[in-house]
């Protein structure tokens, strides 16, 4: 990349690695792609954070600096734990899309030396657990006898349920205006589909208990800021309060915001709803994609039944680590 200065002097412009992170971000914001947009500035809120004061020019760029930052990302620091493998690959995995745009548009400095080739960008398999049928109705009787601040939580993690499962940044986004004659529209942030959802008395229920908090806002409830900041705050709010919640509660089940998606989609599938049907109130792009994400999911059902099996070969059930006699 060349301004017309370096043009005409034929001198090189060094290229500044978090000026480029900007200028991509800028342009997603441009066209719309909020989300994607979103991911990338934490990525570089995070790379220049590890940074400092320090600039780093393309040429700089190598796979000591990379693991430096993985290291960084995953070593504990004042404010909290490190990153586990995952998330410490989900800002890796961007700056290093950011890196290949810069090689194909041709930065000079830079050759094709694969400088993410010693940290890890993959995604380790995890186990979604999700919060049972018998669990849920538990959650609806005590929600309301929470301190005020979990109760919210609680109500915000069952409306999600209510909702098919909506991911936690649309819940956050919702207008009053997507309320029309009974029934809630939105455009699902991660993959544009419009899904429609009938207002049942849970999910008003809901809405009243905290429409006092959003008489001067926009939004359905009082998680962003009028202008709709806010988000990330939100979120790792909500996860905290959740996990209280789940503490004071005795549950064995870590909840969280996907938790509420996890379990909708869990239960469905176990009260026998087609996967068609389960595809299209998720908002999946393909029928393939709830497949996969069906199949991450604990399955209660298939487990009793290799309960089922075993105990009936086996005649009886066998103490972990009992010695044969």
């Amino acid at each position: 990349m060349r301004t017309d200065k370096s043009r005409a002097t034929g001198r090189r412009q060094k290229v500044e690695m978090l000026q480029f992170m900007q200028q991509k971000i800028d342009r997603l914001e441009d066209s719309g792609k909020k989300s994607t947009a979103h991911n990338y500035r934490s990525t570089l809120n995070s790379f220049r954070r590890f940074l400092g004061s320090k600039r780093v020019y393309a040429e700089k760029m190598d796979g000591e600096l990379m693991v430096a930052y993985e290291h960084w990302l995953m070593e504990d620091k004042p404010e909290g734990k490190g990153l586990l493998a995952n998330s410490s690959s989900f800002y890796l995995r961007h700056l290093r899309t950011i890196w290949h745009e810069m090689q194909e548009t041709g930065v000079p400095e830079l050759g094709r030396e694969d400088i993410f080739k010693d940290v890890f960008t993959g995604t380790k398999p995890t186990v979604k657990r999700a919060v049972p049928a018998e669990n849920i109705v538990h959650l609806e009787k005590v929600v309301t006898r929470l301190p005020e601040k979990l109760e919210f939580a609680l109500s915000m993690f069952l409306f999600s349920y209510y909702t098919r499962g909506m991911s936690f940044v649309d819940l956050a986004h919702l207008k009053k205006k997507d309320i029309q004659g009974g029934v809630l529209t939105y455009v699902r942030r991660k993959t544009g589909k419009v899904l429609h959802i009938e207002l049942l008395p849970e999910m008003i229920m809901i809405i009243r208990r905290y429409a006092s908090e959003v008489k001067d806002s926009p939004y359905l409830f009082p998680l962003l800021t009028k202008d709709g900041a806010g988000y990330e705050s939100a979120l790792r709010l909500q996860n905290k309060r959740l996990k209280r919640v789940a503490k004071i509660l005795g549950l064995d089940v870590k909840l969280t915001t996907h938790v509420a998606r996890h379990s909708w989609a869990t239960i469905a599938r176990d009260k026998g709803v087609d996967i068609e049907t389960i595809c299209e109130a998720l908002g999946h792009s393909s029928i393939l994609v709830t497949r996969i994400y069906l199949a991450e999911l604990n399955s209660s059902v298939i487990n009793e039944a290799n309960r089922i099996v075993l105990k009936r070969k086996q005649g009886r059930k066998i103490k972990l680590y009992e010695s044969a006699r």
